[in-house]
């Protein structure tokens, strides 16, 4: 006697769970599998950055580097110590991780090739794996443009994945990434520094009405509106009660300015035991002009020596000429 054939019935739209099988006679009910999902996996070091101060010209052109979309895309962000790269690049980072629950994002030290591996394993552990960097960020800092050609083999080279790194070197352009896929970070606008100054102080007051106080324009001024010296600042006025005339009035004082300068507070946007001095910040970048150029060095000494305020590009060069 010849058996039934076996009935399958999709039930698929059904409010039974993933892959539930029913079996009734000779009716056999099944729910498929769900589509497996990727782990997202994500290794970020810091916390958002609340007091992060809007710089649109900047943000526009990151934006425009590494847009959204799926592909293979690169860019660095370059500029002096304490210029704000590394918020810019930890805002993208997290901004990113709100558009796309998807994206993995992995944070990279690439100061030396050692704490890039170091990184590298952590971030192995997380992922259980060394393999399958797809659709994937990798945020990376490298301070040293003489190791670029070391780190560069470390880079997943994929047709999906994003790669955004931060340096103090210029040349990381043409390097690390495309002669025209970089971003030079210089001091923010006058309107920007005290929005973050007001914010440091914690005060309740609007760009304009914090511009107002007396001193504040000066003391801009005196910080170039540098990112990390506002921040310092901002930290010990609000920490000591001070208002803007007498942090002024200290840093225009030889010895006492040297004092100010070197402190190094707390900071949770910076790896624990990394100063975030603008003095420390200023001698890597010293130290880095060193290696380049002893002349150049004991150059930029003198002039620190004679005068500290603009001098004109041709007494440098003059003087480099002098054996």
């Amino acid at each position: 006697m010849n058996q039934p054939a076996l009935q399958r019935r999709d039930v698929t739209d059904s409010r039974f769970g993933d892959y539930t099988r029913i079996n009734m006679s000779d009716t056999h009910y099944h729910s498929p599998h769900a589509a497996a999902r990727a782990e997202v996996v994500r290794v970020i070091p810091y916390p958002r950055n609340e007091d992060l101060v809007n710089r649109p010209d900047l943000i526009d052109k990151l934006d425009k580097l590494l847009p959204q979309t799926s592909g293979s895309h690169s860019a660095a962000l370059w500029g002096l110590g304490g210029s704000g790269k590394t918020q810019i690049a930890l805002d993208y980072a997290y901004r990113r991780c709100d558009a796309d629950d998807e994206c993995c994002v992995f944070w990279v030290h690439a100061d030396i090739e050692a704490t890039f591996l170091a990184d590298y394993k952590t971030i192995g552990k997380k992922l259980g794996s060394t393999s399958g960097w797809t659709g994937q960020i990798c945020l990376t800092r490298a301070t040293d443009g003489s190791q670029n050609q070391n780190l560069q083999k470390y880079v997943p080279c994929t047709s999906q994945g994003t790669v955004l790194w931060t340096s103090r070197d210029a040349h990381i352009a043409g390097t690390l990434v495309g002669a025209r896929r970089s971003i030079e970070v210089r001091s923010m606008s006058v309107g920007e520094a005290t929005t973050l100054l007001a914010r440091i102080r914690d005060e309740p007051l609007t760009a304009e009405e914090a511009v107002e106080e007396a001193g504040v324009d000066a003391l801009l001024q005196e910080l170039e509106c540098l990112p990390l010296a506002i921040s310092q600042a901002g930290a010990y006025m609000r920490r000591m009660s001070m208002t803007a005339e007498k942090y002024l009035d200290l840093l225009r004082r030889g010895k006492t300015r040297w004092e100010v300068l070197k402190l190094s507070d707390t900071d949770r946007h910076r790896r624990p035991g990394v100063s975030n001095s603008v003095l420390e910040t200023w001698r890597i970048s010293m130290e880095r002009i060193r290696m380049e150029s002893e002349t150049s060095y004991r150059i930029l000494h003198v002039i620190a020596y004679v005068d500290s305020q603009d001098m004109p590009r041709a007494s440098s060069s003059d003087g480099s000429s002098i054996r």
